[in-house]
């Protein structure tokens, strides 16, 4: 009899720390789903700038293949710059507030 109450033992102990860690794993989620919240913004801001610099190569190869005019070029081509210049600020002020915000 001292084996099955020993055995019995082992698995009670078992099961309690599986129970306590089902119990205390979501708390620890909860930290590192705060400090992820700000992540997608930035990470957002990254794969729009990616984007836009991928659209700009685009454009420029358009060109020199002779697919666009010099005027449609240099158009569009002003307009993605201007949406580059707009991207990498905003980029610039989530990395700041980041900063900031950890400080």
């Amino acid at each position: 009899m001292g084996d099955i109450q020993a055995l019995l033992l082992v698995v009670s102990f078992v099961l309690s720390l599986i129970a306590a860690w089902s119990v205390v794993v979501p708390f620890f989620a909860l930290e590192r789903g705060a400090e992820s919240m700000k992540a997608p913004r930035s990470s957002a801001l990254s794969e729009r700038r990616d984007r836009l610099f991928r659209e700009l190569e685009e454009l420029e190869f358009d060109f020199r293949s002779g697919r666009i005019s010099k005027d449609e070029y240099e158009s569009m081509r002003a307009q993605l710059s201007a949406s580059i210049a707009e991207a990498l600020k905003k980029l610039d002020a989530a990395a700041s507030d980041e900063a900031n915000g950890s400080r």
